[in-house]
């Protein structure tokens, strides 16, 4: 054997592991849109962000200090939706070994329910939207060795 030859078992492996890559970068990258996408949504219909928390939380200091219980409530109900999210995401993805399908599926399930939600009451619809965004985040963690969020928090 040739001494720059890799064996046919370490160059397969190393293919595999350039797939997989680039398929799990596709897959954040649909994922970035879809947060992205579903906050804009989410903004447009409810009037509040369902993935960007930092903006919540600068209305939610507002609403405070401007003393708006009911602005405050909400953008509270909002943060904490989304932090339960992301809890029952990780919940999930390490009772289901990491696949990333099963909180796929509750995701969508919520997503749906927040837009066929038909009451002029849209606090449910803001719940159900913010627990899927945090429950996305619990989906991707590393690609490559890097580490990846797909909404925001700061």
């Amino acid at each position: 054997m040739l001494p720059n030859t890799l064996p046919a078992r370490t160059a397969r492996r190393l293919r595999l592991q350039t797939l997989r890559g680039r398929v799990g970068l596709g897959l954040v990258a649909a994922l970035s849109v879809l947060a992205g996408m579903t906050d804009a949504i989410g903004l447009l219909a409810l009037g509040d962000f369902v993935s960007f928390m930092s903006g919540n939380t600068t209305r939610l200091a507002v609403a405070i200090s401007e003393a708006d219980l009911a602005l405050v409530l909400r953008l509270s109900g909002a943060v904490l939706g989304f932090v339960a999210g992301n809890a029952l995401g990780v919940l999930l993805a390490r009772g289901f070994h990491r696949r990333a399908w099963p909180v796929l599926l509750v995701v969508a399930a919520l997503l749906a329910f927040a837009a066929v939600w038909p009451l002029a009451a849209t606090f449910p619809a803001l719940l159900a939207a913010t627990l899927a965004m945090g429950m996305i985040n619990a989906v991707v963690e590393q690609v490559n060795g890097l580490p990846i969020g797909l909404t925001y928090v700061t």
